[in-house]
């Protein structure tokens, strides 16, 4: 306890002359060399694809059709998990303009099961590549694993405008991206009239790697000398390589006929393209600086979020076959809160 006493103390004893903006209301971030932040994020992953349909059948009298009705879509729910950013910026010689680098990381896995007993519901899996529907005389179940693995690495150049409360900070930089997501499928059904069971296992990963151009702003207002209200938003535009891959294997396992199985597997499929991603931040930050305003620290709390369109990217396959027969394409996107412990020096 000593040790952080003293060190706390020595960190903002006072050291050089007044600071020239010391009479504007607005003095922080009044950094001499630049600061250093780290982030202890606690964000949930968006990634929305359905796993199964259920479904009732409504029968038409005047034809005698069965129809799909009161459908609902299986998806996995998202928790919120933790996650980190370390960053730096730094004043460059030339007055007001700064570079900054940040780091990313978010890994997120969830599961979730569904299953159906009720006799009037039917099932249909969406990735059950033994495209069969599951009907109410069996136990149905839908178990779903989905593993995000999140990075982002961003440098930036910043020009910052001051005003009496108010500062304007524009900046433009280039962002690397890597996002591997997999989702792992497994449909299970049990028929008690013939003692058989049929297992579906299904493997679907989506790998992305992109760098490009990334630009946007950041707008702080200060209440009072030492509380502001932030906002970040940003935009990038980044020359990616999306690499897709679908696994499945299936088993049927009775008393008659023992055990059947089977596997498909398509080759890698790599995409290249231009993604485009969308960021916001919006919070709100306590300051604290030494009497001659030459360091000072900081801790603010923001929501943030984050869209990246069409970043997934599936295949059905038949089984027993390396063709695919459907694809299907979603956003990908994080949102949650985060923590900063900034240092200026």
């Amino acid at each position: 306890m000593r040790l952080v006493f003293v060190t706390f103390f020595f960190f903002f004893l006072p050291l050089c002359a007044s600071d020239p903006l010391e009479n504007i209301p607005y003095v922080f971030p009044n950094k001499k060399t630049g600061n250093g932040y780290v982030d202890v994020l606690y964000w949930k992953p968006y990634a929305p694809v359905p796993t199964g349909l259920e479904y009732t059948e409504t029968v038409l009298p005047e034809v005698d059709v069965a129809i799909p009705s009161a459908e609902k879509i299986q998806k996995v729910r998202p928790s919120f998990h933790p996650g980190f950013r370390v960053g730096f910026d730094w004043n460059m010689p030339i007055s007001y303009w700064n570079v900054g680098i940040e780091y990313t990381r978010l890994v997120a896995k969830d599961e979730q099961t569904f299953v159906i007993e009720d006799p009037d519901v039917r099932f249909q899996g969406i990735w059950d590549t033994l495209r069969i529907i599951l009907f109410s005389d069996k136990s149905i179940q839908n178990t779903t694993e989905q593993n995000s693995n999140f990075n982002t690495l961003d440098a930036d150049l910043i020009y910052d405008l001051y005003e009496k409360h108010f500062v304007f900070r524009p900046f433009i930089g280039l962002g690397a991206a890597l996002i591997k997501n997999d989702l792992y499928p497994t449909y299970r059904s049990v028929d008690l009239n013939i003692n058989a069971t049929i297992e579906n296992r299904v493997r679907l990963t989506s790998n992305f790697r992109g760098i490009g151009l990334r630009g946007g702003f950041y707008s702080d207002y200060a209440a009072s000398k030492w509380w502001k209200f932030f906002t970040k938003t940003a935009f990038s535009l980044l020359v990616s390589r999306n690499t897709f891959r679908s696994n499945s294997s299936f088993q049927l396992t009775n008393d008659i006929v023992g055990e059947i199985s089977g596997t498909s597997r398509s080759n890698a499929i790599r995409e290249l393209g231009v993604q485009s991603a969308f960021f916001l931040s919006l919070g709100t930050s306590f300051a604290y600086e030494s009497p001659c305003y030459d360091r000072y620290t900081s801790l603010g709390i923001a929501y943030e979020m984050s869209l990246w369109p069409d970043l997934l990217y599936f295949q059905r396959l038949q089984a027993g076959s390396d063709a695919p027969i459907e694809y299907y394409r979603n956003h990908y996107g994080s949102q949650g809160l985060t923590i900063r412990l900034l240092f200026g020096f």
